[in-house]
């Protein structure tokens, strides 16, 4: 049997069989292990291959009683036990994302070898290295796919605004004309009514009805500014995140950027609570972090540090972005906090850098600051709360 088992995008301690050979098909998706749990979770665990023989010393794998899944497996086996096993990891970058496995090698004849070999390890092991370039690949299909749909929703939500802010503009003449000539002929009736004591019910409805058209308009008035207000959140859901899902995504879309730059990017993942968040929206903030970085290096490129962790005892999710380059500070800082009596245009990252920190402090009550050691290193540093109630 041959088994294919990746991490659970929602629970990464957790491996789910997603595809095999010679094992009912209702197995899929639903078999599992932890990491460091049989076997297989044995090989996610320490990013080693196994192979084994039911009797050498690996064999208290292959005879656990306490590793169920093994058990329930064994059972659709043509033997109705495990005989040998060769599993490796599959490794993306320096992060073990699944494990291919081979269970009871069949005997080319009656009597032959029926346990797996040196030559069968470096074919698994070949065929492993074709699978992780596989899912390498797809990953970042999907994170392109997603990051298209995300530019696509962004832009349709830009224009939208757009429209909701021209509205008040193109209107309020419109409606302050109404107002004023409501005004002139409540005035005009009010005088003409003194004069016209005998036509008091005429002039009653009169009224009655200008103080619907009144309310009329002070509905639409209303409803415009309602209209801006909703314009400035549309399509900013908060909902659980992995927030290094959010780096990686950050990285993808600089990719190019990032190689026209000749700027090198090393990224440091801690094991973090979820965050309830808007993904799309802090999504720019890490871009603009950076940008501002990449800015400061200049044309000779260079290397940026970005490491995500857990700090507070799990209640902040801390992300800092680092580098270290000759005049590194002076760079940034004419960026983020240009001088007052600067002869140099500001650069539009100064906009951008200000509202991420005005997004990061008030929509999140987190914080964002940057800070420098010497003129040759820069970091910055945000905290978001990983606390759902405090960001409701």
């Amino acid at each position: 049997a041959c088994q294919l088992y990746l991490r659970d995008e929602n629970d990464t301690s957790r491996l789910v069989l997603r595809a095999a050979s010679g094992l009912p098909e209702e197995l899929i998706g639903r078999m599992s292990y932890e990491v460091g749990q049989g076997l297989i979770g044995y090989v996610a665990d320490s990013g080693q291959p196994v192979r084994a023989r039911e009797r050498d010393q690996t064999g208290k794998w292959l005879t656990d009683q306490r590793d169920q899944q093994t058990i329930e497996l064994a059972t659709h086996l043509p033997s109705k036990r495990y005989r040998s096993f060769l599993g490796i990891p599959l490794i993306l970058g320096d992060e073990v994302h699944g494990v291919l496995a081979l269970v009871n090698k069949i005997p080319s004849s009656p009597g032959h070898r029926d346990w797996f070999t040196a030559d069968d390890y470096e074919y698994l092991s070949l065929l492993g290295t074709e699978l992780a370039a596989v899912l390498e690949s797809g990953r970042y299909l999907r994170a392109l796919s997603e990051v298209g749909v995300t530019a696509l929703r962004m832009q349709r939500i830009a224009s939208f605004g757009t429209l909701a802010q021209r509205l008040p503009h193109e209107t309020s003449n419109p409606l302050a004309v109404a107002r004023l000539a409501l005004a002139n002929l409540r005035t005009d009736l009010q005088t003409l009514s003194e004069g016209l004591a005998n036509r008091a019910e005429d002039i009653s409805r009169l009224f009655r009805r200008l103080d619907v058209i009144e309310a009329q308009i002070e509905e639409v008035s209303n409803k415009l500014l309602n209209l801006v207000r909703f314009s400035q959140q549309i399509g900013f859901t908060r909902v659980t995140t992995h927030w290094n899902d959010v780096i990686r995504e950050a990285l993808i879309w600089l990719a190019a950027e990032r190689r026209r730059r000749k700027v090198e990017v090393h990224a440091l993942y801690g094991e973090l609570p979820p965050l309830f968040v808007e993904p799309n929206e802090l999504f720019g903030v890490v871009v603009v972090l950076l940008r501002v970085m990449m800015e400061g290096l200049g044309e000779a490129g260079g290397l940026v540090e970005i490491r995500t962790e857990a700090v507070n005892q799990g209640q902040v999710v801390r992300t800092t972005v680092c580098c270290t380059h000759p005049g590194i500070q002076q760079a940034v800082a004419t960026t983020v906090e240009p001088s007052a009596t600067t002869n140099q245009d500001l650069s539009p990252l100064h906009f951008e850098w200000a509202l991420a920190r005005q997004t990061v402090e008030q929509q999140y009550g987190g914080t964002l600051r940057w800070s420098a050691d010497g003129e040759d290193t820069v970091r910055f540093v945000m905290d978001l709360p990983s606390n759902k109630e405090s960001l409701l």
